[in-house]
């Protein structure tokens, strides 16, 4: 077992030699197999290693014997330990979070966080080669991106340095051999054999007929494995490429993409590209990132209607409206009805973005479009009003005989639904509507003899979608 990891780690080049490696240790065979691996290794290889050992409490006494053994054996052995608890059932209760996704994130920062406070290189873990084929395995039924169908990968970045695994070209026969040949101690954790857990009947029904077949079968679904994230790390670059020029705004929890350019890229790289969307906005939950997500995202970008949402999980809210498509945290505004009194001199944060009201007395400003709206006091009756759109709404835009329906506006204009009651709608005291920001201008009476006394009215609507 021993040369088979010396050539994996060789072949991929886990370890630089000077490098201090962080293990994550629980106590059973596989992590202690993996650390008595490498303090083999740390004279010649000049690795400084430092132990990680969290009890997650759901056992109760018999995981705190678990962590009294890992510090015992690090004691002995003169290695460098960190040691954690949290109360993962305490935790569960006032989350709500699965077993499986609690200990996974509570475990996986105590990592990071041991990695930062120790300047690693590394974090090695212990999955080994009968993990890789039941996770692939498991990722296939449960529907998955080619990504996720490559599995467990033999390192990736993490916190100050990379995640290792250099276990995976190795099963777990061969690892208990290794503990009994070397005499290495373990604990076992029954919780590995419970069939509640989907991964222990894979491992119990599946993983032995498909070792009937071909006793290497690791080594098959490793090479496999590789192939596929190689395929995959060139794919998305290439999807990272396209994404540049079809992102119209992109902030921590909202994204923004341009459907008619979108659709004009090779559809594998629109899958990859919803893909990395996805990963952008659920960088610790990338669990939540199933095939079916990808592809409900692509039906509702090329769908003929022109407007959609689709709900995703943790809150996450795809909503297609015309040529633009938002994914986003955010939720659907349907809107609290607001009305104004507005005054020179002053600046309104109004839902979709901030209204500026200005005196130019003695002159006027040269700026124009639909953002700015300039007249002259006696054209208008004063105060204006700013509000939220009412029924029965109409505007006499500018050049045009007749009025039309607000309503007409916000869909010829490709207002998205979920922001035509929260739109800003400015009238004068009357009632009557001079000015829908972003939009249209009504049409003004002439200025009537030497007016001089001229009103600017700006607006910036920083919601970006229309």
């Amino acid at each position: 077992m021993q040369q088979a990891i010396d050539e994996f780690i060789q072949r991929n080049r886990l370890l630089n030699k000077g490098s201090k490696v962080v293990v994550g240790v629980s106590g059973g065979p596989d992590s202690m197999a993996l650390l008595h691996y490498l303090m083999g290794k740390r004279d010649k290889l000049d690795l400084k290693i430092v132990v990680a050992h969290m009890d997650h409490m759901f056992r109760g006494e018999e995981s705190a014997e678990d962590a009294r053994f890992v510090i015992q054996y690090c004691n002995q052995h003169a290695i460098e330990i960190e040691h954690s608890e949290k109360n993962l059932p305490l935790y569960i209760e006032e989350t709500g979070e699965s077993p499986q996704q609690a200990a996974r994130k509570v475990r996986y920062q105590f990592l990071s966080d041991m990695m930062v406070q120790h300047e690693a290189d590394y974090l090695a873990l212990a999955h080994h080669g009968d993990d890789q084929v039941e996770t692939m395995l498991m990722n296939m039924v449960r529907g998955t991106s080619l990504t996720g169908l490559s599995g467990i990968p033999f390192m990736r970045p993490f916190s100050t340095g990379k995640i290792i695994r250099p276990l995976l070209n190795v099963t777990k026969q061969e690892i208990l051999l290794y503990c009994e040949n070397n005499a290495i101690p373990y604990r076992m954790d029954p919780s590995n054999t419970d069939p509640k857990y989907t991964r222990n009947r894979f491992r119990k029904h599946v993983l032995p007929f498909l070792k009937e077949e071909n006793r290497n079968v690791h080594e098959k679904f490793q090479s496999l494995s590789e192939s596929i994230l190689e395929d995959e790390a060139y794919l998305e670059q290439q999807a990272e490429e396209a994404l540049e020029n079809v992102i119209v705004e992109k902030c921590d929890n909202q994204l923004t993409l341009s459907i008619v350019p979108f659709l004009k890229v090779a559809i594998p790289l629109q899958r990859r590209g919803i893909h990395l969307i996805l990963n952008y906005l659920y960088p610790t939950s990338q669990e939540n990132i199933m095939s079916n997500h990808i592809k409900d995202c692509l039906q509702l970008i090329m769908s003929d209607y022109p407007s959609g949402t689709l709900h995703l999980p943790d809150g996450l809210i795809v909503r297609r409206s015309y040529e633009k498509c938002t994914f986003t945290f955010e939720t659907d505004e349907t809107g609290s009805p607001y009305r104004y009194p507005i005054h020179s001199g002053e600046t309104y944060p109004l839902p979709m973005g901030n209204l500026s009201y200005h005196r130019l007395t003695g002159m006027k400003t040269d700026k124009k479009g639909k953002d700015y709206l300039v007249f002259a006091s006696t054209q208008v009756q004063l105060p204006l009003i700013v509000r939220t759109r009412e029924d029965g709404d109409r505007i006499r835009p500018v050049g045009v005989n007749g009025s039309r329906k607000v309503k007409d506006i916000f869909i010829d204009e490709k207002v998205p639904k979920h922001l035509r009651n929260v739109w800003p709608i400015v009238t004068d005291s009357t009632g009557k509507i001079i000015w829908i920001p972003g939009l249209k201008h009504a049409e003004l009476p002439p200025v009537s003899g030497d007016d001089m006394d001229w009103m600017f009215l700006s607006f910036e609507n920083t919601r970006h979608e229309v």
